[in-house]
């Protein structure tokens, strides 16, 4: 779906009033309106971060953080300044929607960025060695021990994590979301 962004340089009489009713008054109407005439760049923004981000964040939270941003650029944006709100406004949610993205996100960058050496690494070998990879071959590449690998994986993938307030298995679709895994060696049923 293509979202088409109605860009103006100079805010018409009619926007101009329902701008200042806003600002001057925090008037509902005012911001319905605003509300509504700029939620398609909200919806612009969410399609073009979901490409770049990992399939375990949840786009309704990036929506939420974007309406976070949207809501935060009416409050300080300046009508007086003759800038265009979009342009404004983009900044701010897509600032709104890393940040929250960053505060959720209890993995440190450097191990995300270890991470990515990592991944990129094993791209790399194995396409001039058109095969699979070991881990000993992707240490010695990076000039790390294959323990210090073995941790950062490790450590990367405790980054995923699972509500405990979902439900992981409904009676009425036993695959569920998350398989329920019996323990055939443990003493409890």
């Amino acid at each position: 779906m293509v979202v088409t962004l109605i860009l103006n340089t100079r805010l018409s009489k009619d926007e101009r009033s329902y701008w200042e009713d806003w600002q001057q008054h925090k008037d509902p109407e005012a911001g319905n309106y605003l509300v509504e005439r700029y939620l398609p760049l909200v919806d612009y923004i969410i399609q073009r971060f979901a490409f770049s981000l990992p399939k375990t964040v949840d786009k309704d939270d990036i929506r939420s953080l974007a309406y976070e941003g949207l809501l935060d650029a009416f409050d300080k944006f300046n009508i007086e300044r003759d800038l265009k709100f979009e342009t404004y406004a983009t900044w701010r949610i897509k600032g709104a929607v890393i940040d929250g993205l960053r505060t959720r996100d209890w993995l440190p960058r450097s191990i995300r960025d270890k991470v990515k050496k990592i991944e990129k690494a094993y791209i790399e070998l194995e396409q001039q060695n058109n095969a699979s990879v070991t881990d000993e071959d992707v240490s010695a590449y990076l000039g790390i021990t294959k323990a210090e690998l073995n941790k950062t994986v490790a450590e990367a993938a405790l980054s995923s994590m699972v509500s405990i307030d979902e439900p992981d298995y409904n009676e009425n679709d036993p695959s569920g979301k998350y398989n329920t895994l019996e323990d055939k060696r443990g003493r409890f049923p």
